[in-house]
Formats: structure tokens, C-alpha cells, sequence
């Protein structure tokens, strides 16, 4: 469902930035993963936020219009998939190594 708020919004023939409160649901689905995660991620996933946020607030002291806003929709779309994609890399490189921890070892020397 996260994903297709995140979509829907993008693809919104109208929209207004106080609309996007409808995407708190995708941020609790990665909030806590991204809590449990790396600090690399989590400092990227900030990053980014705090990027949009800034950018956002220059707008608002530049006092652009509601058109020059039409970035942040997508903005957030990617960084979701870019939280979700670190988010699944890390669960896969754990796999992997409780794979590698738990496979037999096979000793060439008998």
C-alpha cells in the first residue's frame, strides 16, 4: 500500500504539498527496518530527508508557488526505493552470511 500511495501521488494530475501527509504510512513501513539497519543507510536515508526538507524550506522563503513544488512527490518516491533497496541488500547480506555460517564445511584434508 505504501508503494501505491507513493505512485498515485506522483501521478496526481492535481496536487498540494499539504497532501502528502497521505504518505506517513510508507515512512512507518521503513522506519523501523531503517532504525535496524546500518549507520550508513540510516545516515543516508537522513541525508536525503534533511536534502528535501532544506530545499523545501528555500522555496518557501524564495516564495515559490505551489507548481515549484511538484519535485517533492517524486523526491520522496525515490527516497523510499532507494530506503527500501538498502533496506533489502542488507537483509540479503545477512542471508547470505548466516548461509555461509550454518553450510557444513567440507575439508579437503580426510
Amino acid at each position: 500500500m505504501p508503494l501505491l500511495l507513493l505512485v498515485s501521488l506522483v501521478t496526481t494530475a492535481y496536487g498540494w504539498l499539504f497532501d502528502q501527509i497521505v504518505l506517513l504510512p510508507a515512512i512507518m513501513q521503513v522506519a523501523n527496518p531503517l532504525a535496524r539497519s546500518k549507520r550508513r543507510l540510516r545516515l543516508l536515508a537522513v541525508g536525503a530527508y534533511v536534502s528535501a526538507d532544506l530545499l523545501m524550506i528555500l522555496f518557501v522563503f524564495w516564495k515559490k508557488s505551489g507548481t515549484a513544488y511538484a519535485w517533492t512527490a517524486p523526491a520522496w518516491l525515490l527516497i523510499y526505493l532507494g530506503i527500501r533497496w538498502g533496506i533489502g541488500r542488507e537483509r540479503q547480506g545477512e542471508e547470505r552470511q548466516f548461509t555461509s555460517a550454518a553450510a557444513p564445511r567440507t575439508d579437503a584434508r580426510n
